[in-house]
Protein backbone atom coordinates (compact mmCIF):
# COMPACT_ATOMS: atom_id res chain seq x y z
CA UNK A 1 0.00 0.00 0.00
CA UNK A 2 2.12 2.99 -1.32
CA UNK A 3 1.47 6.29 1.28
CA UNK A 4 -0.60 4.49 3.76
CA UNK A 5 0.49 5.44 6.97
CA UNK A 6 -0.59 4.04 10.36
CA UNK A 7 -4.41 5.49 10.99
CA UNK A 8 -5.08 6.79 14.60
CA UNK A 9 -8.22 8.22 15.57
CA UNK A 10 -9.90 9.63 18.62
CA UNK A 11 -6.54 9.39 20.05
CA UNK A 12 -6.73 5.73 20.09
CA UNK A 13 -5.18 3.39 17.51
CA UNK A 14 -7.23 1.09 15.33
CA UNK A 15 -6.42 -2.20 13.23
CA UNK A 16 -8.10 -3.30 10.01
CA UNK A 17 -8.66 -6.76 9.44
CA UNK A 18 -9.37 -8.95 6.53
CA UNK A 19 -9.81 -12.51 7.32
CA UNK A 20 -9.98 -15.84 5.38
CA UNK A 21 -10.04 -19.23 6.06
CA UNK A 22 -7.62 -22.48 4.90
CA UNK A 23 -8.72 -25.15 4.61
CA UNK A 24 -6.63 -29.05 3.78
CA UNK A 25 -2.92 -26.94 4.29
CA UNK A 26 -0.97 -29.80 4.97
CA UNK A 27 1.85 -27.65 6.43
CA UNK A 28 2.39 -24.11 7.83
CA UNK A 29 5.57 -23.94 5.36
CA UNK A 30 2.77 -24.81 2.29
CA UNK A 31 1.44 -21.58 3.24
CA UNK A 32 3.22 -19.14 1.98
CA UNK A 33 2.63 -20.34 -1.50
CA UNK A 34 -1.32 -20.53 -0.27
CA UNK A 35 -1.78 -23.86 -1.44
CA UNK A 36 -4.79 -25.87 -0.12
CA UNK A 37 -8.66 -24.36 -0.65
CA UNK A 38 -9.24 -20.71 0.72
CA UNK A 39 -12.49 -19.98 2.15
CA UNK A 40 -13.73 -16.67 2.89
CA UNK A 41 -14.92 -16.39 6.88
CA UNK A 42 -16.09 -13.08 6.89
CA UNK A 43 -16.68 -11.21 4.02
CA UNK A 44 -17.61 -7.52 6.27
CA UNK A 45 -20.11 -6.52 3.74
CA UNK A 46 -21.83 -5.41 6.98
CA UNK A 47 -20.51 -5.85 10.67
CA UNK A 48 -22.37 -8.09 12.69
CA UNK A 49 -19.79 -8.07 15.70
CA UNK A 50 -19.82 -6.83 18.66
CA UNK A 51 -17.23 -4.84 20.54
CA UNK A 52 -16.48 -5.53 24.53
CA UNK A 53 -13.68 -6.35 26.72
CA UNK A 54 -12.21 -6.33 30.19
CA UNK A 55 -10.88 -2.76 30.96
CA UNK A 56 -11.82 -1.33 27.76
CA UNK A 57 -12.91 2.38 27.21
CA UNK A 58 -15.90 4.18 25.42
CA UNK A 59 -14.09 4.54 22.07
CA UNK A 60 -13.77 0.47 21.52
CA UNK A 61 -15.89 -0.50 18.26
CA UNK A 62 -15.69 -2.55 15.16
CA UNK A 63 -17.29 -0.82 12.01
CA UNK A 64 -16.71 -1.33 8.36
CA UNK A 65 -13.40 0.14 7.36
CA UNK A 66 -13.15 2.87 4.81
CA UNK A 67 -9.27 2.82 4.23
CA UNK A 68 -7.10 0.96 3.90
CA UNK A 69 -7.82 -2.14 2.31
CA UNK A 70 -6.16 -4.55 0.12
CA UNK A 71 -9.14 -5.37 -1.98
CA UNK A 72 -12.82 -6.03 -0.49
CA UNK A 73 -13.98 -4.99 2.51
CA UNK A 74 -12.25 -5.28 6.03
CA UNK A 75 -12.56 -4.48 9.83
CA UNK A 76 -11.47 -1.65 11.25
CA UNK A 77 -11.05 -2.54 15.00
CA UNK A 78 -10.60 0.38 17.08
CA UNK A 79 -9.37 0.34 20.58
CA UNK A 80 -9.56 1.75 24.09
CA UNK A 81 -7.97 0.82 27.17
CA UNK A 82 -8.99 2.00 30.49
CA UNK A 83 -7.41 -0.67 32.89
CA UNK A 84 -4.40 -0.39 34.81
CA UNK A 85 -1.23 -2.08 35.35
CA UNK A 86 -1.80 -5.48 36.85
CA UNK A 87 -5.37 -6.33 35.74
CA UNK A 88 -6.45 -7.73 32.55
CA UNK A 89 -6.92 -5.07 29.60
CA UNK A 90 -8.48 -6.29 26.66
CA UNK A 91 -10.43 -5.43 24.14
CA UNK A 92 -12.78 -8.10 22.36
CA UNK A 93 -14.52 -7.85 19.26
CA UNK A 94 -17.04 -10.88 18.76
CA UNK A 95 -19.08 -12.84 16.04
CA UNK A 96 -19.53 -16.69 16.62
CA UNK A 97 -18.64 -18.62 13.26
CA UNK A 98 -18.55 -22.35 12.82
CA UNK A 99 -15.87 -23.26 10.87
CA UNK A 100 -15.61 -26.28 8.67
CA UNK A 101 -14.22 -29.72 10.02
CA UNK A 102 -11.70 -29.16 7.31
CA UNK A 103 -10.11 -26.39 8.65
CA UNK A 104 -6.69 -26.33 10.02
CA UNK A 105 -5.47 -23.03 10.16
CA UNK A 106 -7.02 -19.06 9.94
CA UNK A 107 -5.67 -16.91 7.96
CA UNK A 108 -5.44 -12.55 8.10
CA UNK A 109 -4.40 -9.96 6.15
CA UNK A 110 -3.25 -6.97 9.51
CA UNK A 111 -2.92 -3.58 9.53
CA UNK A 112 -0.18 -3.03 12.27
CA UNK A 113 -0.65 0.24 14.03
CA UNK A 114 2.67 -0.29 15.81
CA UNK A 115 1.50 -0.11 19.50
CA UNK A 116 2.93 -3.44 20.52
CA UNK A 117 -0.09 -4.40 21.91
CA UNK A 118 -1.09 -8.29 20.89
CA UNK A 119 -3.56 -9.81 18.27
CA UNK A 120 -4.98 -12.99 19.75
CA UNK A 121 -7.88 -15.00 18.21
CA UNK A 122 -10.53 -17.34 20.74
CA UNK A 123 -12.40 -20.47 19.41
CA UNK A 124 -14.56 -22.44 21.09
CA UNK A 125 -15.00 -26.23 20.82
CA UNK A 126 -17.70 -28.38 20.92
CA UNK A 127 -18.13 -28.54 24.57
CA UNK A 128 -17.71 -25.45 25.13
CA UNK A 129 -13.87 -24.66 26.13
CA UNK A 130 -11.58 -21.70 25.06
CA UNK A 131 -8.51 -22.34 22.94
CA UNK A 132 -6.59 -19.11 21.99
CA UNK A 133 -4.09 -18.30 19.81
CA UNK A 134 -1.87 -15.02 19.71
CA UNK A 135 -1.76 -13.98 16.14
CA UNK A 136 1.12 -11.52 16.18
CA UNK A 137 2.12 -8.39 18.31
CA UNK A 138 1.37 -5.84 16.47
CA UNK A 139 4.95 -4.03 16.46
CA UNK A 140 4.68 -3.53 12.67
CA UNK A 141 2.91 -0.69 10.72
CA UNK A 142 0.97 -1.83 7.44
CA UNK A 143 -0.31 -4.36 5.97
CA UNK A 144 1.07 -8.37 6.92
CA UNK A 145 -0.31 -11.52 6.25
CA UNK A 146 -0.52 -13.66 9.34
CA UNK A 147 -1.60 -17.58 9.74
CA UNK A 148 -2.43 -19.73 13.10
CA UNK A 149 -2.55 -23.22 13.19
CA UNK A 150 -6.00 -24.30 14.59
CA UNK A 151 -3.90 -27.22 16.16
CA UNK A 152 -1.33 -25.32 18.10
CA UNK A 153 -3.30 -23.20 20.74
CA UNK A 154 -1.52 -20.74 23.09
CA UNK A 155 -3.68 -21.80 25.95
CA UNK A 156 -6.98 -23.02 26.96
CA UNK A 157 -9.75 -23.27 29.75
CA UNK A 158 -12.60 -24.83 30.95
CA UNK A 159 -11.90 -28.31 29.38
CA UNK A 160 -9.77 -31.08 28.94
CA UNK A 161 -7.22 -29.28 26.68
CA UNK A 162 -8.09 -31.19 23.75
CA UNK A 163 -9.77 -29.62 20.95
CA UNK A 164 -13.05 -31.29 20.05
CA UNK A 165 -15.21 -30.55 17.21
CA UNK A 166 -16.99 -28.58 15.40
CA UNK A 167 -15.06 -25.38 16.40
CA UNK A 168 -16.30 -21.92 16.59
CA UNK A 169 -14.77 -18.93 15.73
CA UNK A 170 -15.56 -16.49 18.84
CA UNK A 171 -13.77 -12.99 18.85
CA UNK A 172 -10.35 -11.47 18.01
CA UNK A 173 -8.97 -9.71 20.78
CA UNK A 174 -6.05 -6.94 21.16
CA UNK A 175 -4.42 -7.64 24.42
CA UNK A 176 -2.58 -4.69 26.06
CA UNK A 177 1.04 -4.83 26.31
CA UNK A 178 0.81 -2.85 29.66
CA UNK A 179 -0.50 -5.97 31.78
Amino acid sequence: MRGVKAVQKYGKRVVFLIVFLLLRVSSYAKMEGIYGTIQLLDSFDSISWRAGGDHHGPRTAIKLASQPTISGNAAELVYDFIGSTNTLNYCEYTRQIILPEQATHLGFWVWGDGSGHSLRVRVLDHYGEWFQYTIKSLIFSGWEQVYLDLNRPDGSWGGDGRLDWPLMFNSFVIDSKSR
